[in-house]
């Protein structure tokens, strides 16, 4: 152990002899005692102490490279950490920015929704009119002409896409279809 060769290389004993003079257990005794704060004669707390201490420095160094070595392991962790949180946010932002996307759509597909109701009822009343009495070309021609320009602005309406895919899928989602349908309209039981 180095502590141990460099306090009897250069150490001084309690009595005053260097430590590289003494030999056998007055070498020991020597040792222990200066890493123990001198002999108890000299003030010091003595071999126990100093044998103690000379175990708990040997403990050190190696607590030491494993406290580096779990430095650099959580190091490395809290890197990839912060690596996964950076791809997570960016998930995210995608996420925010198709969200808002689907909400214009879902608001776009609402405004459409009512326009065609409206225009189907407006239709539909034309319609009924036009039904309701003999057809004089002079009087319902008109009327005539309206509920063809209804008809075609619902069919117009209808055919007009919400949303188109590619503006709305990336390429690692599956392909949105957006279908369209009166919600009035019952399945036949």
């Amino acid at each position: 152990m180095v502590l141990r060769a460099a306090a009897q290389q250069w150490g001084t004993a309690s009595t005053g002899a260097p430590i590289i003079g003494l030999h056998g257990a007055a070498r020991q005794a020597a040792t222990d005692a200066l890493f123990g704060g001198g002999s108890r004669a000299s003030g010091g707390y003595g071999r126990a102490v100093g044998a103690k201490m000379l175990k708990a420095s040997a403990i050190g160094p190696g607590l030491f490279v494993v406290g580096i070595t779990l430095m650099t392991q959580g190091i490395r962790q809290l890197e990839a950490a912060d690596d996964l949180r950076q791809v997570v946010e960016l998930k995210i932002k995608k996420l925010n920015r198709r969200d808002e996307v689907l909400r214009g759509v879902q608001g776009w597909a609402q405004e459409k929704h009512d326009t065609i109701t409206r225009a189907i009822d407006d239709a539909t009343d034309a319609l009924d009119i036009l039904e309701s009495e003999p057809y004089d070309e002079s009087v319902h021609f008109p009327r005539f002409q309206e509920a063809l320009m209804l008809t075609t602005t619902v069919r117009l309406l209808v055919e007009i896409a919400i949303a188109e895919s590619d503006t709305i899928v990336g390429d690692d989602t599956d392909e949105l279809a957006f279908t369209y349908r009166d919600d009035k309209e019952t399945p036949d039981a």
